[in-house]
């Protein structure tokens, strides 16, 4: 277990945001920079708006100690590999999903051990159990930010390349989502 923890599971991951990457090109980006109030209105959405609600819902259903903390940190998290997924399901603007992860991930190396600090602190006390948030944001956008940018290099170099192995990796990186949502709902059943 502790293998498709460590390897297979980031190595899909990074084949996803890969497969991802490939799908796009400079201009994407830059068309997310023409319109910064986007961005603006997402980081907001992710950085503010989320954790209130989730700090509404956690005292609405009168969640408490570890729940309570990790429905925190849930929502204090910037959206990872899997939110650019769904927004390539939805056809939504899978480069500004990516720019979001990107530089919400820099930005939560800040803003999680701060706010993880006031809601342990809130919740739990001194029982809290250490984590090391840093290093596991620093994991998710290497995760994500690095094989989108060999997938978007890629495409700049070699676009008929591209092409093919666009048609090759899009279904596998449908696959590979699938098989860890399920593997995630199957290894937590119990709970």
């Amino acid at each position: 277990m502790d293998a498709l923890l460590t390897v297979v599971l980031p190595v899909s991951l990074a084949l996803i945001m890969f497969a991802l990457g490939i799908g796009l090109t400079l201009d994407d980006f830059a068309r997310v920079a023409r319109r910064p109030f986007v961005f603006l209105a997402g980081a907001v959405a992710q950085l503010a708006v989320l954790p209130l609600i989730a700090f509404a819902l956690v005292g609405a259903f009168g969640m408490q100690g570890a729940f309570a903390v990790g429905v925190m940190i849930l929502a204090f998290c910037p959206g990872g590999v899997t939110s650019s997924v769904l927004t390539r399901l939805a056809g939504g603007d899978v480069a500004l999903s990516i720019s979001l992860t990107a530089v919400l991930s820099l930005v939560s190396l800040v803003t999680i051990p701060l706010l993880v600090a006031l809601t342990v602190g809130h919740f739990m006390a001194e029982a809290a159990p250490e984590v090391d948030i840093s290093s596991l944001t620093l994991s998710i956008f290497l995760i994500s930010t690095v094989p989108v940018a060999a997938g978007v290099g890629l495409r700049r170099l070699a676009p008929d390349l591209a092409d093919r192995i666009e048609r090759v990796l899009r279904p596998l990186a449908l696959l590979l989502f699938l098989c860890i949502v399920v593997g995630a709902i199957a290894a937590n059943w119990q709970a």
